[in-house]
C-alpha cells in the first residue's frame, strides 16, 4: 500500500517519461529504490504514530546528515589521487595518441604501480595486484566515464 501510494507520488511529481537505454535502467532502479525507502519511512511513521513526510520533505532529508553518499566521495577522491600519482610516475606526461588512446600514462608505468598481469600473479606470487587495478585507470578518458558512472550509480 504504502509503496503504490509512493509510486503515485513520484509519478504526479515527474511525469512517466522515462529516458532509454541504460540511462532508463539507472532511472528505473532509483525510482524504485525511492519508493521503497519512503514506503519503508511511511511503515514506521505509522507504527510510531507519527505525521507522513510531503514527497518534497522526504527527498530533501535523503541528502542531509548521514544520508550522503560517503563511500563514492571517498572512491574519487582516491582514483583521483591515483591517476594522478601515475602520471607523476610518468614524469608528468602522458604517452602518445597511438600508444595510448585514453589519454594516460605508459603501461610499464601502469604495472610498476599494479596493474593486473597473470604472469606475476601467478609466478612471482603478487597476489595484491588482484585488487591493486581497482583504482588504476589507462588515462583521462577512462578515468572520467568510470567517475562518472560511479557518482550515477553511488550518489
Amino acid at each position: 500500500r504504502d509503496f503504490q501510494f509512493a509510486q503515485e507520488k513520484r509519478r504526479k511529481k515527474y511525469g512517466k517519461e522515462r529516458p532509454w537505454g541504460i540511462l532508463g535502467l539507472y532511472d528505473h532502479l532509483a525510482s524504485v529504490r525511492m519508493d521503497v525507502e519512503w514506503a519503508e519511512d511511511a511503515a514506521w511513521r505509522r507504527q510510531n504514530c507519527e505525521p507522513y513526510l510531503a514527497w518534497s520533505d522526504f527527498e530533501a532529508s535523503k541528502g542531509s546528515g548521514f544520508n550522503r553518499p560517503f563511500f563514492t566521495y571517498l572512491t574519487l577522491i582516491v582514483c583521483t589521487g591515483v591517476l594522478v600519482t601515475s602520471i607523476a610516475l610518468n614524469g608528468w606526461r602522458v604517452e602518445r595518441l597511438d600508444i595510448n588512446p585514453m589519454i594516460g600514462p605508459s603501461a610499464d608505468t601502469l604495472l610498476m604501480m599494479g596493474a593486473k598481469q597473470a604472469n606475476l600473479i601467478v609466478n612471482e606470487k603478487e597476489f595484491w595486484r588482484l585488487f591493486s587495478p581497482m583504482g588504476l585507470h589507462a588515462g583521462a578518458i577512462h578515468f572520467f566515464l568510470n567517475m562518472l558512472a560511479l557518482w550515477f550509480v553511488g550518489s
